[in-house]
């Protein structure tokens, strides 16, 4: 815990939770929790690289220019997301209207770490940097790290991984376009 047990303002704190939209209340602090998110973080970190990165990307290249295949492969990655706010729908954590806003903001959010990962897929020949920033993202930013206030915990965790994704993402397009500039001189 990175504040003081009677703390007044924001703070983090590092635990495990059962992820969720809308902020969810248990705090699991034991070794085996931390073994498991990892565990269960690589197992879905592989998988969804090696789907929409590794396949996709690779099968729609052959037809397309990598930026098309990149943005189709991206779009089906947001997508795919979108059974966050349906569970959290079904499960009655929030309402259609919230479901449908916030499964929107997913696809889009998980549309753009599609495209980043694309790109550094392509800059670099390999999955690994990509394994490597998509686990760091979903173990540490999304199940690990939380912000914590007295009124609750993760109140904007939607927003705080929006605005991590979009500063990665804008210095991830910078060195592809970088590259390819000093590529074509």
């Amino acid at each position: 815990m990175l504040c003081g047990i009677y703390a007044l303002s924001d703070c983090l704190e590092i635990y495990i939770s059962s992820f969720s939209l809308t902020g969810s209340p248990v705090k699991n602090t034991g070794f085996l929790f931390f073994v498991l998110c990892v565990l269960f973080n690589i197992i879905n970190v592989w998988m969804e690289e090696g789907v929409f990165r590794g396949l996709f990307i690779k099968m729609f290249c052959e037809t397309m220019p990598f930026m098309k295949a990149n943005c189709i492969a991206a779009l089906l990655f947001g997508v795919w997301h979108i059974v966050m706010p349906i569970r959290s729908y079904t499960s009655g954590e929030m309402s259609f209207s919230n479901m449908a806003f916030m499964g929107i903001g997913y696809i889009v959010l998980a549309g753009v770490m599609g495209i980043k990962w694309g790109l550094l897929y392509r800059m670099t020949g390999t999955l690994w940097v990509g394994l490597g920033d998509h686990l760091l993202n979903n173990t540490v930013a999304s199940n690990m790290l939380h912000v914590v206030s007295p009124t609750g915990a993760d109140e904007l965790q939607i927003v705080r991984i929006m605005g991590a994704q979009l500063l990665s993402f804008a210095f991830v397009m910078g060195m592809y376009y970088r590259k390819n500039r000093n590529a074509k001189a």
